[in-house]
């Protein structure tokens, strides 16, 4: 069953600016604070179109509306909007509270009703489409947006976006029923379990957050939920409700949620704790969802700690560019324990790094925090990490990997578009490096001492520890930059079989991943990458002199440094089927040693797919669960 979560996210409040205001506009004895239900704001006006007073027997609430068209140059069943033209109305609310207005419009392609505080665009707006079952201009959309503490200006604009034609004469819009509304009540707080006075809590959106009853609770006496989605929610852009709330930190913010069923309808999900920091100064975290629900929020403290024993670093030592990075003890760290965060300067990106002698075992842990709630959007937040300049592919949340040998620049960034200048909801934690022996090719690569080996480039490493293919030794690669190729070849005499294995890249990915990785060149064609094979080749080659280089490239990003292991060459009588081939051929074996099929590679050379018969039938996936062998004629 697919559930739908609540989205959980954490931003601050943007700094106010001035707008040039304009008188409003009123049509007989009413104005706009009349029409718009509310005496106590005054309303000014702006733009390309007039703000008007009519009345409307169907008005959210009383009589009347405030409407605006935005003009056109008529056509025959349509209109053509020039230029981006833009209405707006405007007051001044003060706050904590919930600005709260009531709009509907004739849904025209390529316009948007929003509501801005202090020049600010909130996440809803009124799109074009309208309910299912209903004609344009029949159903009235409630648009909310959070005012803080303070008198702010807070402004209603109706925008065409592009120029376009129009199915409609003139875009139109009526609002009606604007308030400011109060935080959320003592109820309310006492089913969230939070201190009454401890922050300013606000719900807004489409839909409602409603105490509910003990059997839907956490604690069993009562929770905060929202409303389950109405029909077509998801089709004619109804904003979710959502819940949010201004936490002074450092705190670690603890509690209970429990995500929706399919489409924000019952039957729910299980209830989860989810953990989150709070660094010092005034954060403000928003749940957003159909059919969510919160319970026993607690805020456990978070003390400050030294940086180095935040990350359990040993010796290491950092240097630190943009941002400021702290150390802090907290649940909500990878290791429950503690962990190192960030603030981030103006442009957006933070950077610790420093330098560590290979060879070496390395690993690393991180969470980013806005994915903390199932938040379904991407992360604000974004973590990346290089080695000598050179990114690494990283997963989720852990990385480990062996460094080759030499002295290597490690350097974490963290990037933020939203949060510039505020903390970053990311936690890194445990870099730790474990220094590893370093041993002969030969020995690593527990192959026959009378092959001889050559590199080109930088060194290839013979590496002693448990993180390789046999548990024991091999060798690592050079971490290549962009477009630089690193080499180890040896040279055998057949006939012979060729084994050996190789780690650290995906060795199944689907057919559009490009390839990546080692890969193997025979008599100088490349026949392999590795992670178009499996993890442990077999090679039949035929009689004759055979030149055999493993080579790695510089990609984009690497999973983890790659590792090659347990080259065995075995010289052997030619096979019966080898003897009959004139010319290059892959060969499919089983697992129990039987050949499966024998195809002309005069494709594979390039990489491109080749058509195998196995014993399920032709085949190009390199899922089929054999052993790919090679065959080489002299020549």
């Amino acid at each position: 069953m697919n559930l739908h979560p609540p989205c959980f996210q954490v931003f601050s409040a943007a700094a106010a600016c001035g707008f040039l205001l304009k008188p409003a506009f009123s049509r007989g004895q009413e104005t706009l604070d009349q029409a718009l239900d509310n005496p106590a704001l005054a309303w000014t006006a702006g733009g390309d179109a007039d703000w008007k007073v009519v009345a409307q027997s169907d008005a959210h609430a009383g009589s009347s509306v405030a409407e605006v068209w935005l003009k056109t140059r008529p056509g025959e069943n349509y209109g053509f909007l020039l230029g981006e033209p833009v209405s707006w109305l405007e007051t001044a609310a003060t706050g904590p509270g919930l600005f709260t207005v009531w709009v509907r419009h004739n849904h025209n392609p390529y316009t948007t009703v929003a509501l801005s505080v202090d020049g600010v665009v909130g996440e809803e707006h009124l799109i074009y489409s309208y309910p299912p079952g209903e004609q344009p201009f029949t159903g009235w959309y409630r648009l909310t947006a959070y005012v803080p503490p303070g008198s702010h200006p807070v402004r209603l604009t109706h925008r065409f976006a592009a120029e376009g034609t129009l199915y409609f004469d003139n875009p139109k819009v009526q609002a009606d029923d604007a308030r400011v509304l109060p935080p959320l009540g003592p109820e309310f707080l006492d089913a969230l379990d939070v201190p009454v006075g401890s922050c300013q809590w606000v719900a807004g959106g489409g839909g409602e957050f409603r105490v509910l009853p003990a059997a839907d609770a956490h604690d069993g006496v009562d929770a905060l939920g929202s409303d389950a989605a109405p029909a077509g929610w998801d089709d004619w852009g109804v904003i979710a409700p959502w819940l949010q709330g201004d936490i002074t930190g450092p705190v670690t913010l603890f509690g209970w949620q429990r995500s929706a069923g399919p489409n924000g309808n019952p039957p729910a999900g299980e209830w989860e704790h989810f953990l989150f920091f709070i660094p010092p100064g005034s954060s403000r975290l928003k749940w957003s969802g159909w059919g969510i629900a919160l319970d026993e929020l607690r805020e456990l403290s978070a003390p400050e700690a030294g940086l180095k024993e935040a990350l359990e670093s040993g010796d290491l030592v950092f240097t630190q560019t943009g941002g400021v990075w702290k150390g802090v003890s907290t649940w909500a760290a990878p290791d429950g324990t503690d962990a190192a965060w960030t603030t981030l300067p103006a442009e957006g990106q933070s950077s610790l790094s420093t330098t560590v002698d290979g060879p070496a075992l390395m690993r690393f842990f991180w969470t980013v925090q806005s994915l903390t709630g199932f938040s379904q959007d991407a992360p604000d937040t974004v973590l990346s990490c290089t080695v000598d300049g050179i990114p690494l592919k990283l997963g989720d949340g852990s990385w480990s990997g062996v460094l080759p040998a030499g002295q290597h620049t490690i350097q974490w960034t963290v990037t933020s578009q939203k949060a510039a200048g505020k903390a970053a909801a990311l936690l890194l934690d445990q870099v730790q490096v474990t220094p590893l022996a370093s041993v002969p090719l030969t020995e690593a690569l527990d192959t026959s001492p009378d092959l001889v080996w050559t590199t080109g480039g930088k060194p290839w490493t013979g590496v002693a520890g448990p993180a390789f293919p046999d548990g024991q030794d091999a060798v690592v690669p050079p971490v290549p930059a962009a477009g630089e190729v690193q080499w180890l070849e040896t040279r055998v005499t057949g006939p012979g079989r060729l084994t050996f294995q190789w780690a650290g890249v995906e060795t199944m990915p689907s057919w559009y991943d490009p390839p990546r990785g080692l890969a193997l060149d025979l008599d100088g064609r490349r026949i392999i990458h590795q992670n178009t094979a499996q993890p442990w080749p077999v090679l039949e080659l035929s009689a004759g002199t055979h030149t055999l280089r493993w080579t790695v490239t510089g990609t984009d990003g690497l999973l983890r440094p790659l590792m090659l292991d347990q080259v065995q060459w075995t010289p052997q009588e030619t096979p019966v089927w080898l003897e009959a081939v004139e010319q290059p051929a892959v060969a499919f074996f089983s697992a129990d040693g039987n050949l499966l099929s024998l195809e002309p590679a005069k494709s594979f050379a390039g990489g491109s797919s080749l058509r195998l018969a196995t014993t399920g039938g032709w085949d190009v996936s390199p899922r089929s669960p054999t052993l790919l062998a090679i065959a080489n004629q002299p020549g």
